[in-house]
């Protein structure tokens, strides 16, 4: 992985980088978690938000808010649900360096997490 994406361009955001076994790389920036592995077609990013409860109380609210979030096309990838995780997620071909694309990510999070959480213990 290292050979197809400069680390430096993370270090450079205030990314700390650690290579893992599982997801290739994980960017650590704030109180945000970036699992990064390169993909046929790209770069894969995504940010697990927040694990849903497990006792299944009213979800509704938040997946409507996720919806319309995604909808607004605002930010540069939408959320996802994997495994009982809301995750935040996008697939970097082109254009702006990953590493600014990451930091994009992360700071939306950091915004929306928040409302987020709200939304699952109301």
């Amino acid at each position: 992985m290292n050979q197809e994406i400069d680390l430096n361009a993370f270090r450079e955001y205030g990314f700390e980088v650690y290579e893992t076994v599982t997801c290739g790389l994980k960017l650590v920036r704030g109180h945000c978690e970036i699992h990064v592995e390169v993909v046929p077609g790209g770069v894969l990013m995504e940010i697990p938000v927040a694990r849903l409860p497990r006792e299944r109380k009213d979800t509704g609210p938040v997946f409507q808010y996720l919806l319309e979030r995604n909808a607004q096309m605002k930010g540069p990838g939408f959320f996802g649900l994997r495994d009982g995780c809301i995750f935040y997620r996008t697939l970097w071909r082109s254009g702006e360096s990953v590493a600014e694309v990451a930091r994009e990510l992360q700071e939306t999070v950091e915004r929306l997490g928040p409302k987020i959480l709200n939304l699952l213990s109301a």
